[in-house]
């Protein structure tokens, strides 16, 4: 016999569809031995035979099933896939235990922060500087020191510690394991990869006006580099000629950063990035002034080159 509601069929003597659960009154016997289900399946029962069912097909069921496999496993996959790759975009540095983000940019991998640390790579603490007699009295006597954007250590924070040019230069290493301070040619070989001085910066510096001034001029950050305008700590007796003897200038106009070049006894280079241009100007200044570092990954893997 063949259930009304559900069309399956079911044994003679049943008092409910097993199938649906319908009462024996919902439950007749077949009018033919040839009957077509509702979904089209057909039930065949030989003439003086006990009613046989055909298996009824599932394959909705299978497929949609496989579709759930299917997007569970590709879910698992790309949150996996992401795992890694955030991992591998983050560095942790062994001394503070402080997360830099890093970004590879060519064959070169650098920090995608300022450097934001008080001690060297052997742990021998870098001596913070406060006031302008500290400050000149470490560059005069060749001795590194740090301090934070207007002695503010949540500038720091933000835009990372500004160091005079014997803590870059000093043999203990400011950078650490496996990272180092970017020589001149090192910075040369970024800008030149991004498309040449004239333009690099542009993409190198943070897009929008939160840490730049306006109009922050062709600010796209499209090589992930994400510069900042830090500022600087100039030696306090330029200040006193120039600029009433305040030595913290700059920040939301210009972003300094190191390199390992020497010019004479007094000075050494690195770079700047303006509000005003898209250029990376290339900066010789005295060795007794504050700027940012960015260290640059030691091993560089000249087998992947990934246009910016």
């Amino acid at each position: 016999m063949r259930c009304k509601s559900c069309n399956n069929e079911i044994a003679d003597d049943s008092t409910f569809c097993i199938f649906c659960a319908a009462a024996m009154s919902t439950v007749t016997g077949d009018s033919a031995n040839n009957d077509v289900s509702d979904t089209g399946d057909a039930y065949i029962q030989p003439s003086g035979a006990s009613p046989i069912r055909q298996p009824r097909r599932n394959s909705k069921i299978i497929i949609i099933i496989g579709l759930v496999v299917f997007l569970l496993g590709g879910v698992a996959i790309g949150l996996y896939e992401y795992y890694i790759k955030a991992t591998r975009n983050f560095f942790t540095d062994s001394r503070d235990g402080r997360k830099y983000k890093t970004v590879k940019i060519g064959t070169q991998t650098w920090m995608a922060e300022n450097l934001n640390v008080s001690h060297f790579r052997n742990g021998a603490p870098i001596p913070e500087a406060k006031t302008n007699k500290e400050w000149t009295r470490a560059g005069k006597g060749g001795k590194p020191a740090w301090c934070c954007y207007d002695n503010e250590p949540g500038n720091g924070e933000k835009y990372g510690k500004l160091y005079n040019w014997y803590a870059v230069n000093d043999k203990r290493n400011i950078c650490p394991t496996g990272w180092h301070v970017p020589t001149d040619t090192e910075w040369k070989v970024l800008s030149d990869y991004l498309g040449g001085e004239s333009v690099a910066g542009g993409k190198m510096k943070e897009a929008g006006i939160i840490h730049w001034a306006s109009p922050n001029t062709g600010a796209t950050n499209s090589s992930g580099f994400t510069a900042l305008s830090g500022g600087c700590r100039r030696h306090y007796a330029d200040c006193r000629r120039h600029y009433g003897g305040r030595t913290f200038r700059d920040s939301g106009n210009y972003g300094y950063w190191w390199s390992t070049a020497e010019y004479e006894s007094d000075f050494a280079g690195g770079r700047i990035l303006f509000y005003s241009d898209a250029t990376v100007h290339r900066f010789c200044y005295n060795k007794e002034d504050g700027f940012s570092v960015r260290c640059l990954k030691d091993n560089i893997d000249k087998s992947e080159v990934i246009k910016k």
